[in-house]
């Protein structure tokens, strides 16, 4: 929230405009920035690996300061203070003791899902007080559950449970997973068939989560309590995509606004679709608890094959890809897997089949099996999942749709500036310096982290080059054309931002208005720099 503020507060100096003059609510229950604790360099390297985590043990820190502070003397609390404590205690007896309460229904945005803007996704915004209510719930409910899915499932994990194993869950290691399965097969070609449900958390239906909800818990011995239990059912009770997402009267929303739904494909599996609560939020934090639990059945589905004919499976949501030397045995687990499907009532994606390796195949959302290997041996040379590419030979490349949208990150970033650059005589209030500085470190920030040239350590684990950790590791090929591609679109983005300031300079003494740019800030800082350790590969087909 601090950052967009300071965004928006660097563009409002570069034009008069000033959006600042109002603050969110939120601001209210919190210590203005100067009055932080700060915490020190030593405290700052002790695990805390993100300017996000930083400050948010600055945040505690000045909280639990201020508490103790004014623990004897109430009547002269900060404002602040009073309306937190005031806001934690409506917080703790809504979630835990009132009985009446119910979550409201959600607003919905309508996010555009392609450039064209022709269809939408819903994404469902809570109220502040039921948005902490449901990421509280959420981290109850993974802490009692996640033990007990599936190894194969690799999306929204707790990994700090699974400390003891010597096992993480995320897109990195199911990717992993897949070459070191490829090594074990002495990197010959398999047989590759790939999965992906359509809309899915639009068509996942109420009764068979409260079913799988339930079963799950008697099955483990997991106890829930009451409480839990019920925030649960009301949090499916106040969201559904057939009776409120797609009904104008509840949810108003233009008519050039579409959200699709495979409706047709769903009437198959009802008397009448109507009479059924269909869909979750999409960006509710429970919902992605409910990923897991319902999909667990097909993963454990697998497993019962795989005690008798072994096959690599990996899940990360709703996508799964199956992989083995023999076509017949992929194919036999992706049929147990779409069965399971089925009687989840979900929808998947039409498995299809390309006779020859064409643009096509980067189309096709399931996949029949297909030979991963040599184009000139009837083999498809890529397989493709969580966002990483696979060569047979061995090179590692970006999925395409990744880094293009990395690419119009940049071109966004830079508009925002190149918008508030007027064309008009002392309309600009800062220096072109200052300007191209912040741009820079903006850019450099989002895609690489925060770099210590000197060690080197990055203190941004959120960056895009965090994203694909892979390409670090040794021993393995990468693709370089892509990473240099994101360079060129970065550094032709400051030029095109130099050049207009160069435009509203002219006239103007060079003295007042020179410039210094530092126009190379070296490899540590661009996107090829950050996997320089792993080898590179020529660019293949």
């Amino acid at each position: 929230m601090a950052k967009k503020r300071h965004d928006i507060h660097f563009l409002d100096n570069i034009s008069n405009d000033n959006r600042l003059q109002y603050k969110d609510d939120i601001y209210n229950y919190f210590p203005p920035r100067r009055s932080w604790v700060r915490l020190s360099k030593i405290d700052r390297k002790s695990g805390l690996k993100s300017s996000l985590e930083i400050n948010e043990q600055q945040l505690l820190y000045t909280i639990k300061k201020y508490k103790r502070k004014y623990a004897n003397k109430p009547d002269r609390k900060p404002n602040w203070l009073i309306e937190l404590d005031n806001l934690l205690t409506k917080i703790r007896f809504t979630a835990l003791k009132d009985e009446t309460y119910e979550f409201e229904k959600p607003k919905i945005i309508a996010t555009p899902k392609d450039k064209a803007k022709t269809q939408f996704r819903p994404i469902a915004k809570y109220a502040f007080i039921d948005q902490i209510i449901i990421k509280q719930l959420s981290k109850y409910l993974i802490y009692q559950f996640d033990l007990f899915f599936s190894d194969q499932s690799f999306a929204f994990r707790k990994n700090k449970l699974h400390k003891k194993r010597l096992k993480k869950f995320d897109h990195h290691e199911a990717f992993l997973e897949i070459i070191e399965y490829w090594k074990s097969n002495n990197q010959e070609s398999l047989y590759v068939a790939e999965s992906d449900l359509e809309k899915f958390y639009d068509t996942i239906n109420h009764s068979i989560i409260i079913n799988k909800f339930n079963e799950f818990s008697k099955e483990h011995k997991i106890d829930i309590s009451d409480r839990a239990t019920n925030l649960f059912l009301n949090y499916l009770k106040s969201y559904t995509f057939n009776k409120f997402v797609l009904d104008k009267s509840q949810n108003p929303h233009d008519d050039n606004i579409v959200f699709p739904w495979p409706k047709k494909q769903l009437q198959a599996y009802y008397k009448d679709i109507n009479n059924e609560n269909i869909g979750v939020p999409q960006g509710g934090a429970i919902s992605v608890f409910i990923a897991n639990l319902v999909l667990d059945y097909a993963d454990k589905a697998i497993s019962k094959y795989n005690k008798i004919f072994p096959v690599f499976y990996a899940r990360f949501c709703d996508d799964i890809i199956i992989l083995h030397r023999w076509k017949w045995r992929t194919n036999f687990a992706l049929s147990i897997y779409n069965r399971s499907i089925k009687k989840l009532k979900l929808v998947f994606h039409k498995p299809l089949s390309l006779s020859i390796y064409n643009k096509d195949f980067w189309d096709i959302k399931s996949k029949l099996p297909y030979k991963w290997g040599n184009t000139l041996k009837k083999g498809f040379p890529w397989l493709s999942f969580v966002g990483y590419q696979l060569h047979y030979s061995g090179i590692i490349r970006i999925r395409r749709k990744s880094f293009i949208k990395e690419r119009d990150k940049i071109i966004e970033e830079t508009n925002k500036v190149l918008k508030h650059i007027k064309r008009k005589k002392n309309s600009i209030k800062i220096s072109g310096h200052a300007i191209i500085f912040r741009l820079r470190q903006k850019l450099i920030s989002m895609s690489v982290g925060r770099i210590n040239i000197l060690s080197k350590e990055n203190s941004n684990n959120f960056s895009w080059a965090d994203g694909f950790k892979i390409l670090k590791v040794s021993g393995l090929r990468k693709q370089t054309l892509q990473l240099k591609f994101l360079d060129k679109a970065r550094n032709k983005s400051i030029a095109i931002v130099k050049k207009k300031l160069s435009h509203l300079n002219k006239g103007k003494s060079k003295s007042s208005l020179e410039i210094n740019y530092n126009d190379y800030y070296g490899k540590p800082f661009s996107y090829f720099g950050q996997f320089e350790n792993s080898e590179t590969a020529d660019n293949s087909d």
